[in-house]
C-alpha cells in the first residue's frame, strides 16, 4: 500500500509554492532610517539593557546597518557554522531563508556577537501589513531593546556551546524558545522601566503577523508547516515567565544549560519544574510515523519531526469559538507530527502526519468533528480572503472497526495554479491520526489506509481498548 505512495508522488502535477501567494507585490527601497538614526537608538537601547543585566553593551555589542542581501549571507553563514546536522532537515528550505532576509527586521549574531538591521525591510513590513508604526522610531528601539537582551544572554550563557548539545529539529526549536522568550521577558521588563511598554506590545503583537488573507492560507495548510517564527517568541516568554515565577532565577539557569527537549514541554512548564508531573507516554508515535516515511525513497525527502504548542494549534483554529477551541486543547495530553518534502523542488508535494494522545476516547472523537467543522469553514474563509479559491471540497465520513473519522478532497486554486489537497482525520481509543498531503503526493483512498494503520502502530502493546477511556 505505501508503494502507491511513491507512485502517487512521482506522477503528481508540480503544485504552486505556498509561499509565493504571501510575497508582497512589490518592495518599497525607501528606508525609514538612516545610520545616525539607528546609531542612536541602539545606543538608547543597549546602555538600557546593560542597566537591568548589570554589564556593558553599548560600545561592546557593534550594531551594523546591512542590506538584505547582507542579511541573508549571514544567516547562511550561521547556519554552516552552529546548525550544519540540521540542514535540509528542519523543514525549512532555500524559500524560507529568502523570506527571512525579507522579513527579518533586526537580528542578533552570534556567530558575530553583533546586531543587523535591516530597515528596507520595516518599510516593507509596514506596508505588506498595514502597520505604520513599523516606520517609527519608537518602533525601532524596542526591536533593539530585543535583541540586545539576545547579546546579554550569549554573553552569559554562550549560546555557540548551548547549540552543541542539540540533538534534533525539535529539540533547536525548544531551545530557541527558551532564548527567545527571555529575551522577550527581559525587553519587557526594560520597555516597562522605562516608559516604552505600549511599544513593546506592539512589538510583540507584529511578530509572526501576516495580512489577513494570508493567515487564512496559512491555516489551512498549518499541517504541513513547520513552526512559525512568532511561536518562539509568545510560547517561549508565557514558559520563561512561569519558570522565574516557581522557579526563580535557578530554574531560569537551567533551562539556558538544560533546555527542554521538546515544544509540548514549552506549552506545559510545570513539566520542566518538576518532571515528575509530566504523564507517561502511552502511545509509540514515532512507529506510526515511521511507517509513514518507509513509504517513501528517504534519500530524495526531507522529514522533520517534531511537535505543536498550544498556541500554535490555537493560530490553526483561530477562526473557530474560542471556548472549542480550548476544550479540544484541554483534551491534548501529547501530539507528535513528521512533514515530509522532496529535497528537489520542496514546495511542490508535502506529506504531513500528526498524532494527538487525547484524554479520552470521547475527547479523541470531538476532535474529529471540530476538525471537520474547521475543514468546512475554511472552504468560504478561503475564498472571503481573495488569495485562494475553493474549486471543489469533497467529503466522506470514515467508520472502519473500532475507527471514526471523515476524508476529505479539495482542489484549490492560489496565483492562478491549481492544488490537489487531501485531509484525512481519524480516531481510534483515545489516539487521533491527522494526514494532509497535497501536490499530489497520496490519494484520498490511501491516505485513509495510511491512517489507519499508523493508528495501528502506535497502538500500546495493551491496545486500544484497554486504555482508559
Amino acid at each position: 500500500m505505501l508503494n502507491r505512495i511513491m507512485r502517487t508522488a512521482k506522477s503528481g502535477a508540480a503544485a504552486v509554492l505556498l509561499l509565493a501567494a504571501t510575497s508582497p507585490a512589490s518592495a518599497m527601497d525607501v528606508s525609514p532610517f538612516s545610520k545616525e538614526v539607528v546609531n542612536a537608538e541602539a545606543q538608547v537601547a543597549l546602555t538600557a539593557v546593560g542597566k537591568v543585566r548589570g554589564m556593558e553593551l553599548w560600545g561592546e555589542v557593534p550594531v551594523r546597518v546591512v542590506t538584505r542581501q547582507q542579511l541573508e549571507a549571514a544567516i547562511r553563514a550561521e547556519q554552516a557554522s552552529l546548525f550544519p546536522k540540521f540542514a535540509g532537515s528542519d523543514g525549512h528550505t532555500e524559500l524560507d531563508i529568502k523570506m527571512a532576509a525579507r522579513w527579518l527586521l533586526a537580528k542578533y549574531f552570534v556567530t558575530e556577537k553583533a546586531i543587523f538591521v535591516v530597515p528596507e525591510n520595516f518599510a516593507e513590513h509596514a506596508r505588506a501589513t498595514g502597520d505604520t508604526w513599523l516606520t517609527k522610531r519608537d518602533s525601532l528601539r524596542v526591536f533593539l531593546v530585543h535583541e540586545a537582551a539576545h547579546a546579554a544572554d550569549d554573553r552569559m550563557w554562550n549560546f555557540s556551546e548551548q547549540v552543541k548539545a542539540v540533538k534534533d529539529a525539535e529539540s533547536l526549536a525548544a531551545m530557541l524558545a527558551v532564548t527567545e522568550g527571555h529575551a522577550q521577558l527581559v525587553a519587557r521588563r526594560v520597555c516597562k522601566e522605562n516608559g516604552w511598554t505600549l511599544a513593546f506590545e506592539r512589538m510583540t503583537s507584529s511578530i509572526g503577523s501576516s495580512p489577513a488573507g494570508l493567515n487564512i492560507v496559512r491555516q489551512q495548510f498549518m499541517p504541513l508547516r513547520p513552526p512559525e517564527a512568532g511561536s518562539s517568541y509568545h510560547d517561549g516568554e508565557a514558559f520563561m515567565a512561569r519558570v522565574l515565577a516557581v522557579g526563580g532565577v535557578q530554574s531560569v539557569a537551567r533551562a539556558f544549560r538544560e533546555p527542554p527537549r521538546n515544544l509540548q514541554v514549552i506549552s506545559r512548564p510545570d513539566w520542566f519544574l518538576d518532571p515528575e508531573t509530566e504523564p507517561q507516554r502511552v502511545f509509540n508515535f514515532d512507529a506510526g510515523l515511521d511507517y509513514v516515511a518507509s513509504g517513501f525513497q528517504l534519500q530524495d525527502w526531507t522529514q522533520l519531526r517534531l511537535s505543536a504548542t498550544s498556541s500554535r494549534l490555537r493560530s490553526e483554529f483561530a477562526n473557530r469559538p474560542k471556548e472549542d477551541v480550548e476544550r479540544l486543547l484541554r483534551g491534548i495530553i501529547r501530539n507528535r507530527a513528521s512533514i515530509l518534502k522532496p529535497k528537489i523542488n520542496p514546495e511542490s508535494k508535502m506529506m504531513g502526519t500528526r498524532l494527538f494522545d487525547h484524554s479520552s476516547e470521547h475527547d479523541a472523537k470531538h476532535a474529529v468533528s471540530f476538525k471537520e467543522a474547521n475543514s468546512r469553514q475554511m472552504n468560504g474563509l478561503l475564498s472571503q480572503a481573495g488569495m485562494a479559491q475553493i474549486l471543489s471540497a469533497e467529503y466522506e465520513p470514515i467508520e472502519r472497526k473500532d475507527c471514526h473519522g471523515f476524508a476529505c478532497q479539495k482542489r484549490i486554486r492560489i496565483s492562478g495554479q491549481e492544488i490537489p489537497l487531501v485531509h484525512v482525520v481519524l480516531a481510534l481509543g483515545r489516539a487521533e491520526v491527522e494526514i494532509m498531503g497535497y501536490g499530489g503526493v497520496v490519494t484520498r483512498p490511501v491516505a485513509i489506509d495510511v491512517a489507519e494503520e499508523v493508528l495501528n502502530k502506535s497502538q500500546p502493546s495493551t491496545g486500544p481498548n484497554n486504555l482508559n477511556r
